[in-house]
């Protein structure tokens, strides 16, 4: 199972820059390509601002600034991988850049509350003990060693340390919003509201303080007072897209969809010509996980806006994820013919070659994707190259690959659902649990996709876990997977390890019928389990026919000692 996110939030900017013109003074010609990158930064032209950057770069491999204002460039557009690349150049080229010190540290505060890498807190901690010995009186830094303390739920140490930059900068719009934040972590809604107001007070520039204090409202379930906030945001800015998508979310959780529809479609009319205005209803209906209506967005604005390529990119990406790979295999050969300097079609080719089981061609597609650039991997391309290695057998390619993937990007769960599987796959069941486990914690509503549910109840029931939340689990997948032979068999299981063994005996003779009828080749693990559930029943005879039948279709099957253990114990 893959899932896969569309484009929309992503940097698509090509690797390769721009030739560079001929010039007698290459640092002329550096700050030239580095004050454009600022100046497109300022207007929020990421993609532009980061290809004058790389070509500052290209100059001068050791111009630390414009390694700096890249990473800054990647933060803006959540590319966490690349700025984070970027923020070590930069500080490897210049040491005393605290900015960069305290990114990082930041950065990896982020990573540990969502994974709870011990790795990054010992990094972030390190950051945070530099800032405190070099710059002590700088209020930035007191701000860092509080994102790390609230990383790690320490609220009330995390607080002390905003009151800290709060002294030392009092009138800064922008502590009293992290202060705000904090208080709301702690619990302390009266205190977050006032110090929200005061951060609107200030004009905090950091993040926009009136949609804070909306989205404060709104998690208080003060919807009304959250949309008056999302007003004077509007009103006050009208070209602020960020502030009527928000609206738009609003409208869509209080169940005012046509109010919502109406404002997303007054956007296409009112920014004709900007790309994420009208990608915004295209965008907003794949994140409520209406795919009809997202690919029929897309299908439109392909023929309105063929020329842009995050457009393409994502509708070939739609077109994937329901099945239509002729369509998106047409599109997408069409796109690498024109030669676009991204490599999102290459890998799209490497990803439709692998659904048409053309795995070996699959394997070389993405192989060449990782080679062309081996500083600048990425955790999609190493976890579909893992897919790859899955569907052909060699499990110990596919756990390498999803461990990079992980190790890119370590707040995707489904790269640690799939190391999970290939774990599985190769009998390890304690490992799979704990990956499978992991996803489930980094997205709670992960474990509720009936696939991933299945996984986890059948890895708790191998390893012995707990019985009653296996069977919870394994329930609800068969709730909503009732024709799947594999859920069917793992409810079997969880009622066997509960003692409930003629429920047992049902659900694994449903699951060798479940298989017949779609066609599946005979599983000997249905059979094996069928005749433990037979034997606890008390009835050899049945047991022992289940027994030598799975041996039968598998006589190196993994289990396969114990079922000759078992027929033993049977005797004649």
């Amino acid at each position: 199972m893959r899932r896969s996110s569309l484009v929309c939030c992503a940097l698509i900017v090509g690797l390769s820059t721009l030739a560079l013109a001929a010039s007698d003074d290459p640092n002329a010609l550096k700050q030239k390509y580095f004050e454009s990158g600022q100046k497109y930064f300022a207007e929020g032209k990421y993609a532009e601002a980061a290809l004058q950057f790389q070509n500052a770069i290209q100059v001068d491999p050791r111009f630390a600034a414009a390694h700096y204002q890249l990473a800054q460039t990647y933060l803006q557009v959540r590319d966490g991988q690349h700025a984070y690349a970027e923020e070590l150049r930069a500080l490897e080229l210049q040491p005393d850049n605290y900015k960069a010190h305290a990114d990082l540290a930041n950065m990896l505060a982020a990573d540990y509350a969502s994974t709870s890498n011990a790795s990054d807190l010992t990094i972030a901690r390190e950051q945070t003990n530099l800032l405190l010995q070099k710059q002590p009186n700088d209020p930035d830094t007191h701000l860092t060693v509080a994102n790390v303390l609230s990383a790690q739920r320490k609220y009330k140490e995390a607080i002390e340390e905003i009151q800290k930059a709060i002294t030392l900068g009092p009138n800064h719009g922008d502590f009293y919003l992290v202060l705000a934040q904090a208080d709301a972590k702690a619990g302390d809604f009266n205190a977050a509201e006032a110090n929200y107001k005061k951060a609107v007070d200030l004009k905090a520039t950091g993040t926009n303080p009136r949609m804070a204090l909306a989205e404060f409202y709104q998690s208080r379930g003060r919807n009304p007072e959250a949309e008056q906030e999302i007003e004077k945001v509007i009103a006050s800015d009208p070209k602020n897209l960020n502030a009527r998508a928000s609206m738009a979310k609003l409208y869509w959780a209080e169940d005012k969809k046509p109010q919502a529809e109406a404002l997303l479609n007054q956007v296409k009319r009112d920014f004709p010509d900007n790309a994420s205005a009208y990608r915004m209803p295209a965008d907003f209906y794949f994140e409520e996980g209406d795919l009809d209506r997202a690919l029929a967005e897309y299908a439109s604005l392909h023929n309105a806006h063929g020329g842009d390529l995050m457009v393409s990119l994502n509708f070939i990406r739609l077109l994937l994820m329901k099945n239509r790979v002729d369509e998106a295999d047409k599109l997408n050969e069409e796109l690498l013919r024109s030669e676009v300097k991204d490599d999102g079609p290459l890998v799209f080719r490497g990803e439709i070659q692998l659904r048409r089981g053309k795995v070996d061609e699959a394997i070389q597609t993405l192989q060449s994707v990782m080679v062309r650039h081996p500083d600048l991997q990425s955790p999609d391309v190493a976890d579909t190259l893992g897919q790859a290695f899955f569907q052909k057998g060699a499990n110990e390619s596919a756990i390498g690959m999803f461990h990079e993937a992980v190790r890119l990007s370590d707040k995707n769960p489904t790269y640690y659902y799939h190391l999970g599987l290939a774990y599985e796959k190769t009998g390890k069941t304690a490992l799979a649990r704990q990956y499978f486990e992991q996803a489930s914690k980094i997205d709670p509503n992960y474990g509720k996709d009936p696939a991933v549910a299945n996984d986890l109840a059948y890895a708790l029931l191998e390893t012995y876990g707990d019985p009653d939340r296996a069977l919870q689990l394994a329930q609800s997948a068969r709730h909503a997977m009732p024709k799947s032979a594999e859920v069917a068999d793992t409810l079997g299981l969880a009622l066997y390890r509960k003692g409930a063994y003629q429920s047992a005996i049902d659900m694994f003779e449903e699951a060798i019928e479940l298989g017949a009828s779609n066609k599946q080749a005979e599983n000997p693990t249905y059979h094996y389990h069928l005749g433990l559930a037979y034997k606890k029943a008390e009835k050899p005879a049945l047991a022992r026919q289940h027994f030598e039948h799975a041996l039968a279709i598998d006589p190196n099957y993994t289990d396969a000692a114990d079922i000759r253990k078992q027929l033993a114990l049977l005797g004649s």
